[in-house]
Parts: C-alpha cells; sequence; structure tokens
C-alpha cells in the first residue's frame, strides 16, 4: 500500500467528449488524458453510483424499470450504495479522509446516499418552471409575501419582487443562462479549510439544459416518443455551457493546485443529444454521443501512477483511479469492452402515451439494452428481445462477438425487495419533478 493522497473529483455534468474543448489546456498542467472513455449510463445517478462503486448498473440496481417511480430510485440509490462492499466513500471515511461536497445536481446528495463529511446543496439559480425549486420548497410566493407583510419584512418582499422582475425580463428576452449554481460552489471551495487527506466532489451543471431563460421543458420527453420537436437552439446553447462549466472547472484545479499537491480527476457523468436523428436530451437512448466523455487526471507529483493499458475505459474505473489515491494497489485502467446500460426513460412518459397499446408501448420504452464498446466501435444490443440494434465502425465478425458479450452479461435480476420500498419524500419529489425528472 503506498502513501494516501488526497483527491478531487470535479464532473462537467451533461459534458460530452466532442464538446469538451479548452480542456486540452490540462495537458500543459501535469494531467494525463485518458482515450476512449465510456459512461455506464446516459444519465446522472447510475452513472454516478458506477464511479463510486466501480459497479454496471444491473450491479449496483440504481436505474429505472416499468412502474418504478423517483421515490423507489431514491431507496435503490441508498441501498445500492450501503450495500456496496467497494463504495470509495466508505474506504475513504475508514482511511480517514476528509470529504467534501459541493454539488450544484439535486441527484448526488446525501438523500441519494452519497455520504459526505460536509456539503452543501447550491440552487441552480434557473427559475425556469424546469429547474425553479432546487432549493427546499417553503411555500408558494403568495404566501412567504404574506408571511413576510405580516412580520413587517418589508425588505425582503421588494427583494422578492425585484427577483421576480428580474425573471420576468429574462424569459421574455428569452436570455441564456450563464450560471446553474457554479459561481457559488467554486466561492465555497476558495474559503473551505480542506483538511488532508481529503476528498473534493465538485459537481458544475452548466452544460445542462435549460440553457436560455424561456427554453421549453417538454421537449425532451417529447424526442424520447418520437414526436416532433422545434429547432430550441441547442446548437448555440449547449456549447456556450458548455464553456462556462470547463471555464470554471479550470478555475476549481488552480485553487486546488494553489494549495496543495493532490490528484485531480475531471470527467463527466454522460453527453447530451442536441438533435441528432430529431432527439435531444439525455436519459433513454444509447447514442455515442450520450456516452463517450471526457477523462483527465493529475497524479501527484514523484508518484508511479496506473496508466491507460487497455483500450476502452468505463467510467466506472474512476472508482479504481480513487482507490489507487487512498492506498489500494491498481496496475492499468482500461480492458478491451466497456459496457453502458440502459433500462428505460427517467421521465414518466405515461401521460403522453394513449389508446388501446399503451401497456404494450411503454413495456418497449423500458426494454434493456447493453451497448459494448472495443477500440473499433460499438454495438447496441437488446436484451429484452435479443436483437443487435445497431452497429457502428466494427465488421460483421466484430460486431457478431460484442453483440454476444452483451448476452453473456444475463438479463439483469431484479433489484432486491428491501430497496424497492419507496418513501414519502414530498419535498424531494417536488424538486425533481421541477426539474423535470418525475
Amino acid at each position: 500500500m503506498h502513501e494516501k493522497h488526497s483527491v478531487a473529483l470535479i464532473v462537467i455534468d451533461t459534458l460530452r467528449e466532442d464538446f469538451a474543448h479548452g480542456l486540452e489546456k490540462l495537458i500543459g498542467m501535469g494531467f494525463v488524458r485518458f482515450s476512449n472513455v465510456v459512461s455506464t449510463s446516459s444519465w446522472t445517478l447510475p452513472s454516478h453510483v458506477s464511479m463510486f462503486t466501480g459497479e454496471l448498473p444491473s450491479r449496483h440496481f440504481v436505474h429505472v424499470s416499468l412502474g418504478v417511480h423517483m421515490g423507489t430510485i431514491m431507496q435503490r440509490s441508498r441501498a445500492g450504495l450501503q450495500g456496496s462492499m467497494g463504495n470509495v466513500l466508505r474506504t475513504m471515511k475508514e482511511r480517514g479522509y476528509k470529504r467534501y461536497c459541493f454539488t450544484c445536481n439535486p441527484f448526488v446528495t446525501p438523500t441519494f446516499g452519497f455520504e459526505f463529511d460536509w456539503d452543501r446543496e447550491y440552487s441552480s439559480k434557473i427559475e425556469t418552471s424546469q429547474l425553479r425549486g432546487v432549493i427546499p420548497h417553503d411555500g408558494s410566493i403568495g404566501s412567504k409575501a404574506w408571511v413576510a407583510l405580516k412580520d413587517g419584512r418589508f425588505v425582503p418582499l421588494l427583494k422578492e419582487a425585484a427577483r421576480k422582475a428580474r425573471l420576468f425580463v429574462n424569459r421574455k428576452l428569452n436570455r441564456p443562462v450563464r450560471d446553474k449554481g457554479s459561481r457559488q460552489a467554486l466561492s465555497d471551495l476558495r474559503t473551505a479549510d480542506l483538511q488532508a487527506p481529503y476528498f473534493v466532489y465538485l459537481n458544475l451543471m452548466e452544460a445542462h439544459e435549460p440553457y436560455r431563460w424561456g427554453e421549453r421543458t417538454d421537449f425532451t420527453r417529447l424526442s424520447m416518443l418520437r414526436l416532433p420537436v422545434e429547432d430550441m437552439g441547442w446548437n448555440r446553447g449547449y456549447p456556450e455551457g458548455a464553456g462556462i462549466a470547463i471555464g470554471r472547472a479550470l478555475e476549481a484545479v488552480e485553487e486546488l493546485l494553489r494549495r496543495d499537491d493532490p490528484m485531480i480527476i475531471i470527467t463527466s457523468d454522460h453527453g447530451q443529444l442536441l438533435g441528432e436523428g430529431g432527439r435531444y436530451g439525455h436519459g433513454y437512448h444509447m447514442d455515442e454521443e450520450l456516452l463517450r466523455v471526457p477523462l483527465y487526471v493529475r497524479f501527484p507529483s514523484g508518484t508511479d501512477p496506473p496508466s491507460q493499458t487497455g483500450d476502452v475505459v468505463s467510467l466506472a474505473e474512476i472508482h479504481s483511479l480513487v482507490s489507487w489515491a487512498t492506498g489500494a494497489p491498481v496496475m492499468g485502467i482500461g480492458s478491451q469492452e466497456a459496457f453502458a446500460e440502459g433500462f428505460g426513460p427517467h421521465y414518466d412518459l405515461s401521460m403522453y402515451i394513449t389508446g388501446d397499446g399503451k401497456a404494450k408501448e411503454l413495456e418497449k420504452l423500458y426494454e434493456v439494452k447493453r451497448m459494448v464498446f472495443s477500440k473499433d466501435g460499438s454495438v447496441l444490443y437488446n436484451m429484452s428481445t435479443h436483437v443487435q440494434e445497431e452497429s457502428k465502425g466494427t465488421s460483421k465478425e466484430e460486431g457478431a462477438r460484442l453483440a454476444g458479450l452483451a448476452e453473456s452479461l444475463g438479463m439483469p435480476p431484479a433489484p432486491p425487495d428491501e430497496a424497492l420500498a419507496a418513501e414519502d419524500e414530498a419535498g424531494l419529489i417536488e424538486r425533481l419533478s421541477k426539474l423535470g425528472y418525475v
């Protein structure tokens, strides 16, 4: 076992590998770029649980399925993290690490089983119907105004009125959204008393929709159902948001290096569809634009770190990188193949489906699929129908081999019963509903 090192994991949420322009500056700061990196899932929660446990969604059970709602997903996440023997958050606690969390994402919080010693959730600053209410619910605007009047708190009431006026103007002018909590997160990182050895987790949300204040909130769901979607201007808004998030990630790196000599990991949890094939958003489809992500790692000075020894790197190997920093032996990163898994949409689409065939259409949406990547390309295999649906960059023989690997993993078992009981978390469910996840 080698020396323990402080470690920081910076996740630029929703950043595609082909839009990671600017991160190449990290090479000049001592970072190593890992190539051919793929996520285990196309949405936040299962991808993050994979990073912290080293397991595929079919093993840690934090994924959707037909009829499962967010209360159950929350329970699955808690149970999956608690039950995983390899959960690096627990390992770091046992080895004396102070664990800091600066999260702008409501999923990566203690509520979902991510246990940190110090955490703060940040308002996304997005006041559209999609992301309003990321901070805990504390009553309607009218009720708050009435209480403020009764208590004589005129200044807070005027501030609230001014805020609502700004929102109205921003929406009417359809202005771009330039901050989703990261400014405050970076400010708190700069003032935090980081006690070594430490683990810092920082999530930056600027590459995540919405990109403009007046943006609609239902077109991602519509595109999942292959219904017509108007052009939302994401080909302009997404690069702007990604660029802002990348810039703030670089600021965070400079702050961490100013203080110490930590291991720093910069990656993304998944990508974003910007209209390819008429599809937008993330969370259901298994396109390469959703699953290929960047990965840069800076190792502490004077160390002999693991290098990329395999053709493809899975985000589940973030677990190995963090384990190396805590003293565990890791020989190399990567393998000949890597897997991503999809279990259905993380949005409730039942309201969009009507008619006699509703049940069958819903069942089809929740078919289990595996994407298998190799150095040459990828194959999408439907485990529910045992059909190879897509092949990209592979020969017929290689495609058949990758499809056989997907089939060899078997149909994922149902999650254990103790993880299925939905919990009454009204405030949380309301917040996630306003985010568009319920």
